[in-house]
């Protein structure tokens, strides 16, 4: 299995394990510490769970069954 070591440059190597945001935007990238990628995380499936209440607690929102919505999204 190749590492970040076998593909990117050692000054940037050590801007990371420092903890460094490093932002390429003419490619619309970054890379960022492990501890910001799991409160980047946190954070989504917080949201995704107020999007479910609000939608569950909705009555005009209309349920799919799993089965359905698997077929739609054309998983089966």
């Amino acid at each position: 299995m190749s590492t970040a070591r076998d593909h990117l440059p050692e000054g940037l190597i050590r801007r990371i394990r420092k903890g460094e945001r490093v932002e390429f935007p003419d490619d619309g990238a970054a890379v960022i510490p492990l501890e910001d990628l799991k409160l980047l995380e946190e954070l989504e499936d917080l949201e995704d769970a107020a999007e479910a209440r609000r939608r569950l607690a909705d009555p005009t929102e209309t349920p799919v069954p799993y089965d359905e919505a698997r077929r739609r999204l054309g998983l089966d």
